[in-house]
Order: structure tokens, then sequence, then C-alpha cells
């Protein structure tokens, strides 16, 4: 369920410029970073946004929620990277 299964083309996914190879699992989106693959999920519901990511090597992770219309952009632009070099 959380093996890479299709490669995506590189992109900016953490909002600060820098391409980054990733893939999709089974309802995993597969970050390849310099210190390890990174899972994440995401999902927006009328006003609520959220966004998982877990590290399975280093048994860390954590889940953003946001009652905001503009949250996704927030988490994506000011957060997901911030989370990540601290706890995955």
């Amino acid at each position: 369920m959380l093996r890479p299964q299709v490669d995506l083309r590189p992109g900016d996914f953490l909002g600060d410029g820098r391409s980054l190879r990733s893939s999709w699992s089974l309802g995993w989106q597969v970050l390849h970073l310099d210190n390890g693959d990174v899972h994440c999920h995401g999902g927006d519901y009328d006003g609520f946004h959220s966004m998982s990511a877990m590290s399975l090597p280093r048994q860390s992770g954590f889940v953003v929620m946001s009652n905001g219309e503009s949250g996704y952009k927030m988490i994506q632009s000011r957060l997901m990277k911030y989370l990540l070099d601290r706890f995955v």
C-alpha cells in the first residue's frame, strides 16, 4: 500500500522553489526527500482543509487541520516545509 506505484514529474510540492521527485502509492503521495521518503495525504471539505505526513523509518509524522478557505494555501506555503524539516 505504501510502495511507490506511479512516478510523477518533479515539482515544487513544498512551495520553496525546489523541484522534488515524487510518486503515488495507493492513496498516498510519496515525496522522495534527501533524508528519506515521506508519505503525504491531504483532504478538503467545504472550508476545511487537512494534510498529513509520515516517515516510517523515523517513526514520526503530523496532521494539520484548518477551517479557513485559504487553509490549503497556508498549509502548503508556510507549514509543510517547516514541519517536514523538524518532524519527519
